[in-house]
């Protein structure tokens, strides 16, 4: 039977990132561990055989992620709107408990996960979940249930695709882990969808371990 495979990846550490500010649609670029996280993801991914396609949503820190894959696979990454990040609107650039004192009735809905929670002046939840599903059918349409296909985006619209991918089981909810570059792998074609691996980050040990080195040096 045909099986697709499907490479769910989250864009490498931004500024804002660092910087514990919620981005949305804010292009904050890549921090140099940033940099450093995408060329360790591209090359688990090369380690995995034939890349046969790349999308990544257009927000700088998503491209330029998927661009280090497409240096070490050949695929070209395609860009869908429909992958990029949650439109927090009036809460972009703040940090989470600024947004929460200015908007404390929005920050309930959107901490207790109430589907018609929105943020101001941006997307519901509902809204995300409905864009993350038709992103990924977009891409699965596209390959016929066959091959190897990497998809950058965002952890907000991850969360959302793999929630719409796992219809109908116990996993079907939009609170999966996405840690920055970490990889998670769905495997479709054999009935139920199947999680091979989930927010796995084992290639980023090495970074992690020089970091802890340089932190330990007086």
């Amino acid at each position: 039977m045909a099986e697709l495979r499907l490479l769910l990846v989250r864009h490498g550490e931004s500024e804002a990132n660092h910087e514990r500010r919620m981005q949305g649609r804010l292009d904050s670029p890549l921090t140099p561990r940033g940099r450093r996280q995408a060329e360790a993801i591209a090359a688990r991914i090369a380690s995995m055989g034939k890349l046969d396609a790349l999308y990544a949503s257009p927000l700088r820190r998503a491209f330029d992620t998927a661009r280090a894959i497409a240096a070490a696979t050949g695929a070209e990454p395609i860009v869908l709107p429909d992958l990029m990040e949650t439109d927090i609107g009036q809460a972009t650039g703040l940090s989470w408990e600024d947004f929460a004192a200015r908007w404390p009735r929005h920050a309930r809905g959107i901490r207790r996960g109430a589907e018609d929670a929105s943020w101001p002046g941006g997307e519901s939840r509902r809204q995300l979940g409905e864009r993350a599903a038709r992103a990924i059918d977009d891409i699965v349409s596209r390959h016929a249930g066959q091959g190897t296909v990497a998809v950058v985006s965002h952890g907000g619209t991850l969360r959302w695709v793999v929630a719409h991918l796992m219809a109908g089981t116990s996993l079907a909810h939009p609170d999966h882990r996405f840690d920055n570059c970490a990889i998670t792998e769905v495997m479709l074609g054999h009935g139920v969808p199947l999680i091979a691996c989930a927010n796995d980050a084992t290639h980023l040990a090495e970074i992690e371990q020089e970091e802890t080195h340089a932190d330990q040096v007086p």
